[in-house]
């Protein structure tokens, strides 16, 4: 059964990018602080978030989970982590989850896939899914420091959601994106703010950073942030019914910039 594909992408910092057609869908990492592990999102599935756990606990007990949003593809693993793990969000986040998220989980467990990767689980997991809601919020930026590394959590706002966080190791000048950036693939705007997303990117980009990791596709470098700017306008431009622009014709998820544009319409009705 396919997860996800595991990625040094500097030091003490690794990747699990999600395999397609497999059960981790939503990408995730973790980093050695030093003497304990971070994990940063927990995949949609509690299959590949074990795998995840216990890639983390190879270098180092796991003792701190942070959440990007409040999307299932990033928490519903979070079952799978340490029961004594500190679980942090924005207070955004944790208010989304009761609000939007406890619904979303319930029409799952209602209504189980029965095609596609995650069908093969639907009848062992989906009844054992539960929602972990944070130990902690912060607002703008909550810092964890280690004997090795500092990570910082941020959060300037929401554009993919209502509240989104990134993950950042300055020093490394490594970005996990989460959902604000996207790679290869049409990112999902219908629960999000697309006016203030554009403003996040650019002050993600002040930042400089070199490697990025983005909550769908492959490992990148700063063009992700390009590529989302200009796919954001793009969509910000396109009426009701207009036809993708041809240079998003190779993208992932084929059926995102109409699903986008519908969005866009029922936000603005």
């Amino acid at each position: 059964m396919k997860t996800f594909t595991l990625q040094e992408v500097g030091d003490g910092a690794w990747a699990a990018i999600a395999e397609p057609g497999g059960v981790a869908v939503g990408n995730a990492g973790f980093v050695d602080l030093g003497e304990q592990t971070l994990v940063f999102d927990t995949t949609i599935s509690l299959t590949a978030a074990r795998e995840l756990r216990a890639a983390a606990e190879q270098r180092a007990p796991l003792k701190t989970v942070v959440y990007s949003h409040w999307h299932g593809d990033h928490v519903y693993g979070a079952g799978a982590m340490p029961a004594d793990a500190l679980v942090v969000a924005t207070a955004g986040t944790s208010a989304l989850m009761e609000e939007r998220g406890a619904e979303r989980l319930r029409q799952l467990k209602a209504e189980p896939p029965t095609e596609g990767p995650f069908a093969e689980l639907a009848e062992v997991e989906v009844p054992r899914l539960e929602l972990i809601y944070p130990d902690e919020t912060f607002a703008g930026e909550r810092s964890f420091i280690g004997a090795e590394r500092t990570a910082q959590a941020i959060s300037y706002g929401g554009g993919h959601t209502l509240s989104d966080a990134f993950l950042w190791l300055g020093e490394a000048k490594i970005l996990f994106a989460a959902d604000l950036v996207v790679y290869d693939t049409h990112p999902w705007v219908g629960d999000g703010d697309v006016r203030a997303w554009p403003g996040i990117l650019e002050r993600i980009a002040e930042l400089g950073p070199e490697t990025i990791v983005p909550g769908h596709g492959p490992v990148a470098g700063p063009d992700a942030i390009d590529f989302m700017l200009r796919y954001l306008h793009d969509l910000a431009a396109a009426d009701s019914g207009a036809p993708m622009p041809e240079r998003y014709a190779s993208l992932g998820n084929t059926s995102g910039w109409t699903r986008n544009v519908d969005a866009i319409a029922a936000q603005r009705a």
